[in-house]
């Protein structure tokens, strides 16, 4: 269950929950055996994940190492990845996203067929070769080929 803590097992398999994101209890009816509620009663004793509200100190880590999700978990150990990743889309943290302006693309429709991948990524120092695969789909541009660049020599 992402996103969850178990919290504790009752003897009669009722099983109470602690919802990452919201705090919440949550009730649950398990229909298990008694070995298999001493098994989950064994998970949530080695869980090692909080649960519960963030503290004004865990949201000033997330924000100051975003996108560093490896530091954010070296940082923050009682938080699961999952609430982690959860946490930043509810601060709207994003990645900082290039937009293409027109004389972009038209550079990259004249440039993009002769070019090396090497290249194009000095001309491009924003782009990944993904991005500017993607932005060549979008807009139909083509790399020639060797078979067209000996049919215009």
């Amino acid at each position: 269950m992402t996103g969850y803590n178990f919290v504790n097992v009752c003897a009669t398999s009722q099983l109470v929950v602690i919802d990452y994101f919201t705090g919440s209890f949550i009730n649950c009816q398990l229909h298990l055996s008694y070995k298999k509620a001493d098994f989950v009663r064994k998970l949530i004793a080695m869980s090692t994940f909080q649960a519960g509200p963030w503290t004004e100190k865990e949201i000033s880590i997330v924000r100051r190492f975003y996108p560093n999700y490896g530091k954010l978990s070296e940082m923050l150990p009682t938080r699961s990845p999952a609430a982690i990743r959860g946490q930043c889309r509810r601060l709207d943290l994003s990645p900082n996203k290039h937009h293409w302006t027109t004389q972009e693309i038209v550079r990259l429709s004249d440039l993009f067929p002769k070019l090396s991948w090497l290249e194009l990524r000095r001309e491009f120092p924003f782009a990944t070769e993904k991005m500017l695969q993607s932005m060549a789909n979008k807009h139909g541009i083509h790399r020639r080929t060797q078979k067209q660049s000996a049919e215009q020599a």
